[in-house]
């Protein structure tokens, strides 16, 4: 009766471990890339085998029930989208790959992630690096080290276009803006005056405020610019940068048809810019950073890598959905694609489904009733035989 008590205490502890297991199961079920588990119910046998096995056999008897052991469940989660930009998912069986502050690294469904202020991609709960490839397939942080700004550029080609009318006697382009090679910006003033004498014919005037900077002329024939008159050179030396030549050129769709006394020429594009800073960060489905500019320029960084895990049995929960692994063989690394996507501005929620969590809390809490009940009646029966014992 008293193995009675100590096999119906192992129930008690058992089904305690699972109640608390589905209670962390359930306190988890929003949590990003969370991986639920149950533990596993082994029955313990004296006998042949003194260290305990499963089965039964002929000679051999009971000593309840072990459950020490905690398997993790990792079938995927639903996808569900965030419309963040630095929010990813895996569609597949892989892991983002984690360096943690001792080098080591770790697993995660998480796809979760923010820049911290070094520039490095980290876990927005674990604040791990997510790691990624570098050139030559070497495995780095992901960051924007030498993404932070883009260059500015010098203008050296400007192109007009639009309507010079040829009832029209002056144009003017107010605030053409220009850059020299540090990214300053200048902002220019073309005055075009019609050639009486020579119909068709413009003198340009380019200046930046009150400082002439050049002139020149353009040429209309029938309607549209002339081969040898559609361009003007100027060459303009910016305050603290060396001298530069500048191209004004008319586009070939320039006309120059009788619309009174309006013209419509204006800057249809030019080739510099001013220097740039990041405004925007995010991630295409190959897993590549893609850095955008306040200068509408635009820039790539490294690609995620992404992790293999064939022996999942080795892997081990550190907390905050992030995993070691201490199996035989380790996670193998790749990038993007071989059967891994990612979905952007996305996360894998965790996998915990309710409706088996209650259904085996239901169960747990019967199992817990039982084992409480055949420690209370091997209880009683001792009562019972200390009474007989008493009474002789």
């Amino acid at each position: 009766m008293i193995d009675s008590i100590y096999t119906a205490m192992s129930g008690l502890q058992g089904h305690q471990r699972a109640l608390s297991t589905i209670s962390h199961n359930v306190a988890n079920m929003n949590t990003p890339g969370f991986r639920g588990s149950h533990v596993d119910f082994v029955d313990l046998i004296t006998g042949g085998n003194e260290g305990g096995s499963q089965g039964a056999g002929e000679g051999t008897g009971g000593r309840g029930v072990d459950a020490s052991h905690v398997s993790l469940d990792m079938r995927s989660g639903e996808v569900r989208q965030t419309d963040r930009d630095l929010d990813l998912a895996i569609d597949g069986d892989g892991f983002f790959v984690l360096q943690d502050d001792t080098g080591a690294l770790r697993y995660t469904r998480n796809g979760g992630f923010d820049f911290n202020n070094d520039g490095v991609l980290v876990g927005t709960g674990n604040r791990m690096k997510l790691m990624g490839f570098a050139e030559g397939d070497q495995l780095v942080p992901v960051s924007i080290d030498g993404l932070r700004s883009s260059a500015p550029a010098l203008t050296t080609a400007v192109t007009l276009t639009g309507n010079l009318s040829s009832t029209d006697n002056e144009h003017t382009i107010d605030s053409l803006p220009v850059y020299d090679r540090l990214g300053g910006t200048h902002n220019l003033k073309l005055v075009f005056t019609a050639d009486t004498a020579a119909p068709g014919r413009w003198n340009v005037v380019v200046s930046e405020g009150t400082q002439q900077l050049g002139s020149g002329t353009f040429v209309l024939e029938n309607a549209k610019p002339a081969a040898t008159g559609d361009t003007l050179k100027l060459n303009v030396t910016w305050p603290g940068t060396e001298a530069a030549e500048v191209t004004f050129k008319l586009d070939a769709d320039t006309t120059g048809y009788s619309t009174g006394t309006t013209s419509t020429l204006a800057l249809k594009q030019q080739d510099g810019r001013a220097a740039g800073t990041i405004s925007g960060l995010t991630f295409d489905e190959q897993g590549v950073l893609k850095v955008t500019y306040s200068n509408g320029q635009s820039a790539q960084g490294p690609k995620i890598a992404l992790a293999k895990v064939s022996d999942e049995a080795g892997l081990m929960s550190r907390g905050g959905a992030v995993f070691s692994y201490e199996g035989t063989r380790p996670p193998t690394v790749h990038p993007v694609g071989d059967g891994l996507r990612l979905a952007v501005k996305s996360l894998e929620l965790s996998n915990v489904d309710l409706t088996s969590e209650f259904s085996a809390l239901i169960l747990m809490q019967r199992g817990y009733q039982a084992s409480s009940q055949v420690a209370s009646t091997a209880n009683d029966m001792l009562q019972q035989l200390f009474e007989m014992k008493g009474r002789r």
